[in-house]
């Protein structure tokens, strides 16, 4: 599954209500939790990628539940997280691309707003143009955070889904928080800006922006210190 920039929903679903008792009972006393990721983009470094946001998110999530760490069988009442990450890009959005939907959303927009409108291709160009404005304006915006951070942040597409054992529906689905990977990626000293550096700290702003979208909309709260389950079997 492909998701594509700027026209994906936020979020996908919750498919069970917060009031469901399997809801609550994960906000106030979550089960141990495993934890898988799968990368899907064809990347040289994929298998170490996976490794190394898997490894990473558990130890980011240790501080708030109890997670099954690599190698112990999971219990029967064990959760699963699974990250499904689609693409890995490191190119700017075009500004074109942006234009291009938000005009057709706007001259759309105007068009059904206005019944007597005798010039829908006016309209429509009305609507591209302020789309390619906004477009430009983004780009803008990439470029000046790109400059200051020195090196262009990759986006990350996927899903988040979080499932009871033993069941074909997620509690908890949701895609992954593109922008707040970025925002939380910081600058690199120039004489450590290459492919390896860079890949370390997406994997640090991956792990702490999904561990804190979980742990808000779980209101989980930090442990003192990190809790794994001990199944007795490594």
């Amino acid at each position: 599954m492909r998701l594509t920039p700027y026209c994906a929903i936020p979020t996908l679903m919750v498919l069970f209500a917060c009031s469901t008792p399997e809801y609550r009972v994960f906000q106030q006393s979550p089960p141990p939790l495993e934890v898988t990721v799968n990368i899907k983009d064809n990347l040289d470094d994929v298998q170490y990628l996976e490794k190394e946001f898997e490894v990473a998110l558990k130890s980011r999530l240790a501080n708030f539940v109890t997670v099954v760490p690599h190698g112990a069988i999971p219990p029967s009442d064990a959760m699963r997280l699974c990250i499904e990450i689609d693409k890995i890009t490191n190119k700017n959005t075009s500004p074109a691309a942006i234009g291009a939907v938000t005009g057709a959303a706007v001259g759309t927009l105007v068009a059904v707003s206005n019944s007597r409108n005798q010039n829908a291709l006016l309209t429509m160009l009305y609507g591209l143009a302020y789309g390619l404005q906004i477009g430009a304006d983004v780009e803008a915006g990439q470029r000046q955070k790109d400059h200051m951070r020195g090196y262009i942040a990759p986006k990350i597409t996927g899903l988040i889904s979080l499932s009871l054992p033993n069941s074909s529906k997620p509690l908890y689905i949701e895609t992954i928080p593109t922008r707040a990977i970025i925002d939380e990626m910081a600058p690199l000293r120039n004489d450590n800006i290459n492919s390896v550096s860079i890949n370390d700290e997406l994997v640090r702003a991956f792990t702490r922006a999904i561990a804190n979208k979980l742990q808000n909309k779980f209101n989980w709260n930090a442990n003192k210190m990190q809790s794994w389950y001990e199944s007795g079997e490594m």
